[in-house]
């Protein structure tokens, strides 16, 4: 008896799963995301000899961005801004012209990396998401009206700019 209690008793030993590290509205960071998210980015100070920040300052900042991330996907989500396949294979592709490489060498780089071809495809999709909302949310916040196009016009700089120029 206390041999078959002793078995299910390591059967049922707890597993720990992720934990959540932050909630954004109705989004979570979880633990995971987090860690990964640290590591990559002190992957690439070191890689690119940075100065290092001190640790707890370093923490900070990767979770402030992984909110703002979140906070700028819902957004996205909610707006109905989305990126299409073609969009993203367009990106894809010029990022491994901008490194030189061919697409089978910029797979294999990215799988040297430790990222699969897919975790690329989603981390450049939300990149562009998120660009995508900060542009629409300076855009609204834009706004010229007639008379300040006038009043430049008027005024000594808007003449210069029209002024013609000879050499």
């Amino acid at each position: 008896l206390s041999s078959s209690l002793l078995v299910s008793n390591l059967y049922a030993a707890e597993q720990p799963l992720d934990r959540v590290a932050a909630i954004v509205d109705n989004d979570v960071v979880m633990n995971s995301q987090y860690q990964a998210r640290l590591k990559e980015v002190q992957q690439t100070i070191s890689k690119r000899n940075v100065e290092q920040l001190e640790e707890s300052v370093l923490r900070q900042q990767v979770m402030e961005r992984l909110i703002l991330d979140a906070i700028h996907l819902q957004i996205a989500e909610r707006s109905g801004i989305s990126i299409s396949d073609e969009e993203l294979a367009e990106s894809m592709a010029t990022i491994a012209e901008r490194n030189g490489l061919t697409q089978r060498e910029f797979e294999k780089a990215l799988t040297a990396d430790g990222l699969t071809l897919q975790d690329a495809q989603e981390q450049v999709r939300q990149e562009m998401l998120i660009s995508r909302v900060r542009q629409y949310r300076v855009s609204e916040r834009i706004q010229v009206t007639d008379q300040e196009v006038q009043n430049f016009l008027a005024s000594d700089l808007g003449k210069m700019q029209l002024a013609e120029e000879y050499e």
